[in-house]
């Protein structure tokens, strides 16, 4: 899935099918954990960052970058800590911590504005 998201060789078509299958499988959290390696965050924001440079901006399609976004939201998730859920809070701690240490929360704030 990684080679899919970061190359572009692959139709933007596919690209696009296979985030959104990221984007998919980030909303239960046990299938999150597995999807959330620091290679696919990286891949993501790579896409991201993409549309802050003219030269890489031409070579992704800007759909395909709004998905990518989408994607790292999901990635990241908004959660309540209201409530304590065995397991799926300690995970979810683990999931945002290796979002922010890969550049996930800078792509979303420069997204942003």
């Amino acid at each position: 899935m990684i080679k899919v998201i970061d190359s572009q060789s692959f139709p933007t078509e596919i690209q696009t099918m296979v985030i959104e299958s990221v984007m998919t499988m980030s909303k239960n959290v046990e299938t999150k954990v597995k999807v959330a390696t620091p290679d696919m965050i990286a891949a993501l924001v790579k896409v991201g960052l993409s549309m802050f440079d003219k030269k890489e901006y031409k070579q992704f399609d800007k759909g395909l970058i709004k998905t990518c976004i989408k994607s790292l939201m999901a990635l990241a998730g908004v959660h309540s800590i209201k409530y304590f859920i065995p397991g799926e809070t300690r995970e979810n701690k683990v999931i945002r911590d290796l979002f922010i240490k890969n550049g996930g929360l800078s792509v979303l704030l420069l997204a942003e504005k």
